[in-house]
């Protein structure tokens, strides 16, 4: 059986651990899913179970409504103290100037000092490349004040490699394959990049992740 692992698992399992392990808290732009989505997701993976599976609403409604998912929903959400560990924004409409708004007040309302961008390049969708530039040098300006900013990048696809018997091999990543405006990975403080061999004949190396860091500006480390 093969089981594939996509972009938006290995993102959510990283949300899940600065959720619970960062000193800060996270602040979360979903321009894919809605607030709702997005909680429901990070619930199915708490609790084992995907909630979307379930045939109708009223299964799924009773499912969320036991004991024991209701204390995972407050364990997911809530710290030691009551205080909420994470903030969902779902805000998709508007010009930057509002996206803007949207992620300070998740940093002077809410205390995010994390502010997750998933995924950037649809805020960056029929804009013009000198708001986008201008976009990220504001992001620059937030980092002054604290403020991690974790976007979240599509990279273009094609180009695949193979090898001397004409076999396609899995190809690394690279800063030239991030989509949209290439300030996001020059001004950026690490970019990591997430690999997979779909092309594997085994089904354990199709569905094994590489991680690779193209850089990263405190260490200097880079590689695998």
């Amino acid at each position: 059986m093969t089981v594939t692992i996509g972009k938006s698992t290995l993102v959510n399992e990283a949300i899940r651990h600065m959720i619970f392990e960062a000193v800060y808290k996270v602040g979360i732009l979903s321009l894919e899913l809605t607030a709702a989505q997005y909680m429901i997701a990070m619930l199915s993976r708490e609790v084992g179970t995907k909630i979307n599976l379930f045939e109708t609403p009223e299964e799924a409604v009773a499912f969320i409504n036991q004991p024991d998912v209701l204390e995972a929903r407050k364990h997911l959400r809530e710290n030691e103290f009551g205080e909420e560990r994470f903030t969902i924004l779902d805000e998709r409409d508007g010009e930057l100037d509002e996206v803007k708004k949207q992620c300070e007040i998740l940093y002077n309302k809410h205390g995010c000092k994390i502010i997750v961008i998933d995924p950037i390049q649809d805020l960056f969708e029929g804009v013009p490349m000198e708001q986008q530039n201008g976009f990220v040098k504001w992001m620059k300006t937030m980092l002054k004040k604290g403020v991690t900013f974790v976007d979240v990048c599509h990279v273009r696809k094609g180009g695949n490699s193979t090898d001397k018997e004409g076999k396609r091999v899995m190809r690394e990543l690279s800063e030239d394959d991030v989509s949209g405006v290439g300030a996001i990975v020059k001004w950026s403080g690490a970019n990591m990049f997430m690999s997979r061999n779909r092309y594997a004949e085994h089904s354990i190396e199709q569905n094994t992740t590489f991680v690779t860091v193209g850089k990263c500006r405190w260490s200097g480390n880079t590689g695998r």
